[in-house]
C-alpha cells in the first residue's frame, strides 16, 4: 500500500502505453533495416501521448479523431510553405496566436490544439534533416496512430480503472488533509501560522483533484459503455468527497483558546481514526478491499464520539456533530450503503461543460477577461517562434537547425516563474542529456543494447515530462541522438551544435518572457482578491438560503457555487507562487500571502456553517437570516469603498440586535450561526 501510493497510476499507464507503442516502432525499423524512421515515428508519439486524457472511450476517440485532423491538415501547410521563408515566418505567428486562444476556448481539446503547433515544429525538424518528402508528414502520423491504437485498447479493458485512480488520490489527499487537522489539537501547538499554510497547500491538492475528478465524471455520465449503476457509484463517491472536503475544512472553534487538554486529546484521537478511514476507503476503492482493520477502527471511534464532552460550549457542540456526520459518511462508503443519487447532478455536470455561443462571441470580439493573458501568451510564443526562426535563417543559411524551435516551444509558458524554471531545467538536462548519449555512444556499441537504451529513453521522457522536466529533457536528448546514431553517423560538432541551439532558444524565450508582452500576476493581486471576497459571500449567501429553507429544498447550484469559492484560492495561492518569482514584488507578495492566510480561514467558517445547512432548527431563524442574505447580496456586487464600509457597518448593528435577542430567549443555535458570521465579516473588511 505505501508503494502504491507514491506512484502516480496515470502516469505509469502512460508509461506502459508508451512502451508497448516503443517496442512495436523499434522492432519493425530493426527488422526491416528501416532505423532512420525512429525519429520521425518517436515525435509522432510525443504529439500523440502529450494529447493524452484519461477519460471514456468515445471521448478518446473523439479526441484521437480531432488531433489527427489537426496534426495532418496543419503539417501539410508546413509542408508546402516550407521552401519560401516569408510565408513560413508568417506561418509561424499565425499557428500558435489561432491555436493557443481555441484551446482556451474549446478547453476539452485544448491539448489537441497545442499540441498541433509542437507537430508542425517537428516536421520542420525532420525536414532540415531529411530529404524534402511527403512521407515526413505521414510518419509522424503512424506513430502518433500506433500510440492512439494502444491507448485506445488499454482504455477498453481498463475502461473504469481511470475513474478509480482519481477516486483513490482524492481519498488518499483527503486522508493527508484531516491528518494535518489533526494537528491543530495537539498539546503544544506552537505556530498556528505555520500550520495553516501546511493546510493550505494540501488543500490546494484536493482541490485539484476534485476538479480533475468532475472532468472524468463529466465523460463517464457521456459513455454509453458504462453502467447506470458504475455511474451512481462513481458519482455519489464524488459527491461524498466534496462534503467530506467542506466538513473537514469546517472550523467552530478558536484551537488556541481551547484548555481543557483532556477534550483536545480526545478530538485528536477522533480526528486521527478517521484520518485513517480516509485511507482505507482509498484501498477499498482500488483494490475492493476490506480488512479487519477498518471495524476495530470504527468501534473505537464510536466510543470516543459518544463519550465526547461538549461543556456546554455551542462551538463543541456543533464540532461534535460535524464528527459525527463524518463518521456517518465514512461508514456509508465501508459498509456500501450511500444514499440514493440525485440524476440532476448528473444533468449539472453535463452543462457546465456545454460550449456557449456567448463564450464564441466573446472569443471573436476579444471581450472576455480571462481571454486576456492567453492572448499575451499567445503573442509572446508568436514572436518567439518568428525570432527563432528569423536566426535561424540568418545564422545557419547552409543547413537549418530547427532545434532552436523546439527549445522555444517546450520552455515558453503562460507565466514568468514557469519560463525561468524551465530555462534553467533544459539547459542543464541538454547538457545532461549530451554527456549520458556521448558515454553510451561509446562505451555500448552493438545495436541490441541501443535500442534498449531507447525504450528507456523514450519511457523515461513521459515519466519525468511534467514533475522532473531536466530528466525529460535529457531523456528526449539521449532518445534523438542514439536514434541519430544507429541511422548515421554523429560527430562531436553534432553535440557542440545541440547545446548551442538550445542556449540560443533560451535566451530568446527569456528576452520575450521578460521583456515582451509581459503577463505578471502582480498586477492582478487586487482582482484575485476581489473575485476570492464576491465568492466568499456568494457561498455564504448559498449557505443561508439552505437555512432559510424547509429540509425539502435542493439546490445544485449550492455545490457549484462553493466550488467556486475554493477555485478562486487555489488561483489565488498559484498566483502567489508565481509573484514569488517575479522582480519586485514583495509587497504584492507580503499583501497576498496575508490576504491567502486569512481568507482559509474565512472558507473554514463558512464551512462549519455549510456543513449543518441541513439541521431543520435553522429554519425557524429564516427571518432573521434574511437580514444577511441581503447584505450580503450587495456585497457580491462591484461597489466603492464607502459603500461597503457603509454594509458593512450595517452587518455589525444586524450582529448585535441579533445576538442581544437571541442571548435573552437562550437561542444557542442562532448565537453560533451569528457568531460565526460574525468572525467571517471581521475578517472579510481586513482588505
Amino acid at each position: 500500500m505505501q508503494i502504491f501510493s507514491k506512484i502516480n497510476l496515470s502516469k505509469m499507464y502512460l508509461g506502459i502505453n508508451v512502451l508497448i507503442t516503443l517496442s512495436i516502432i523499434i522492432s519493425y525499423c530493426y527488422y526491416s533495416n528501416s532505423l532512420n524512421y525512429l525519429s520521425p515515428l518517436f515525435l509522432g508519439v510525443i504529439c500523440a501521448a502529450n494529447t493524452e486524457t484519461y477519460n471514456d472511450i468515445l471521448f478518446n476517440i473523439k479526441h484521437t479523431i480531432v488531433s489527427l485532423i489537426l496534426f495532418l491538415s496543419t503539417s501539410c501547410v508546413t509542408f508546402f510553405v516550407y521552401k519560401y521563408h516569408t510565408f513560413l515566418l508568417f506561418w509561424l505567428f499565425i499557428l500558435p496566436l489561432l491555436f493557443i486562444n481555441l484551446s482556451s476556448l474549446i478547453q476539452n481539446y485544448s491539448q489537441s490544439f497545442n499540441t498541433a503547433i509542437l507537430f508542425n515544429i517537428f516536421l520542420l525538424y525532420l525536414l532540415s534533416n531529411n530529404k524534402y518528402s511527403i512521407l515526413l508528414i505521414f510518419i509522424p502520423l503512424c506513430g502518433a496512430i500506433i500510440f492512439f491504437t494502444i491507448s485506445t485498447l488499454w482504455k477498453i479493458v481498463f475502461k473504469q480503472q481511470f475513474i478509480k485512480i482519481n477516486l483513490y488520490h482524492l481519498y488518499i489527499e483527503l486522508s493527508k488533509l484531516y491528518a494535518l487537522k489533526s494537528m491543530f489539537f495537539a498539546e503544544n501547538l506552537m505556530d498556528i501560522r505555520t500550520l495553516n499554510k501546511k493546510f493550505i497547500q494540501q488543500n490546494i491538492s484536493v482541490i485539484n483533484l476534485l476538479n480533475q475528478m468532475k472532468y472524468s465524471l463529466y465523460h463517464s455520465h457521456q459513455n454509453p459503455f458504462f453502467s447506470k449503476k458504475s455511474k451512481q457509484y462513481f458519482s455519489q463517491l464524488y459527491i461524498i468527497s466534496q462534503e467530506l472536503h467542506e466538513k473537514i475544512n469546517a472550523s467552530h472553534i478558536k484551537y488556541t483558546e481551547q484548555t481543557d487538554k483532556i477534550l483536545i486529546k480526545s478530538i485528536k484521537k477522533i480526528i486521527s481514526n478517521q484520518s485513517i478511514l480516509l485511507k482505507l476507503i482509498a484501498n477499498k476503492i482500488s483494490y475492493n478491499n476490506i480488512t479487519n482493520i477498518e471495524s476495530d477502527v470504527l468501534v473505537s471511534t464510536d466510543k470516543q464520539l459518544s463519550n465526547l464532552r461538549d461543556l456546554n460550549s455551542i462551538q463543541i457542540k456543533y464540532l461534535k456533530k460535524n464528527l459525527m456526520k463524518i463518521n456517518f459518511k465514512l461508514k456509508s462508503i465501508l459498509d456500501g450503503k450511500t444514499k440514493k443519487f440525485d440524476e440532476r447532478i448528473s444533468d449539472a455536470l453535463v452543462k457546465e461543460y456545454k460550449l456557449q455561443f456567448r463564450d464564441i462571441k466573446n472569443f471573436f470580439w476579444f471581450k472576455n477577461k480571462t481571454q486576456d493573458n492567453n492572448d499575451k501568451f499567445a503573442l509572446r510564443l508568436a514572436f518567439s517562434l518568428s525570432t527563432g526562426y528569423l536566426f535561424i535563417i540568418f545564422a545557419f543559411v547552409s543547413k537549418p537547425e530547427f532545434w532552436i524551435l523546439m527549445t522555444i516551444y517546450f520552455i515558453c509558458q503562460p507565466s514568468y516563474s514557469n519560463s525561468k524554471s524551465l530555462i534553467l531545467q533544459r539547459i542543464f538536462g541538454t547538457i545532461l542529456g549530451l554527456i549520458t548519449s556521448f558515454l553510451l555512444i561509446n562505451i555500448s556499441d552493438t545495436i541490441y543494447f541501443q535500442c534498449i537504451y531507447l525504450i528507456i529513453s523514450g519511457v523515461s521522457f513521459f515519466i519525468f515530462k511534467n514533475y522532473r522536466y531536466y530528466l525529460a529533457t535529457a531523456s528526449i536528448t539521449i532518445f534523438v541522438f542514439l536514434s541519430l546514431n544507429l541511422s548515421d553517423f554523429i560527430s562531436l560538432k553534432t553535440f557542440e551544435l545541440r547545446l548551442i541551439d538550445t542556449l540560443i532558444g533560451a535566451f530568446i524565450v527569456w528576452i520575450c518572457t521578460r521583456y515582451l508582452f509581459q503577463n505578471w500576476q502582480k498586477n492582478n493581486v487586487s482582482q484575485l482578491i476581489k473575485e476570492c471576497k464576491q465568492n466568499n459571500f456568494r457561498y455564504l449567501n448559498q449557505v443561508l438560503t439552505r437555512f432559510m429553507h424547509d429540509v425539502s429544498y435542493k439546490n445544485i447550484s449550492y455545490r457549484l457555487i462553493r466550488r467556486e469559492a475554493f477555485n478562486s484560492n487555489l488561483k489565488l495561492n498559484y498566483s502567489l507562487k508565481n509573484i514569488l518569482q517575479e522582480p519586485n514584488s514583495s509587497k504584492e507578495c507580503k499583501e497576498i500571502e496575508n490576504f491567502s492566510y486569512n481568507n482559509q480561514i474565512v472558507l473554514s467558517l463558512i464551512s462549519s456553517l455549510g456543513s449543518h445547512r441541513f439541521n431543520q432548527k435553522f429554519y425557524r431563524y429564516k427571518n432573521q437570516l434574511k437580514q444577511f442574505y441581503f447584505y450580503n447580496e450587495q456585497l457580491t456586487k462591484n461597489l466603492k469603498e464607502s459603500d461597503k464600509k457603509y454594509i458593512f457597518n450595517k452587518i455589525d448593528a444586524v450582529i448585535e440586535n441579533i445576538l442581544l435577542q437571541a442571548k435573552e430567549e437562550n437561542q444557542s443555535d442562532l448565537i453560533f450561526i451569528t457568531l460565526q458570521i460574525k468572525q467571517i465579516e471581521e475578517l472579510m473588511r481586513l482588505h
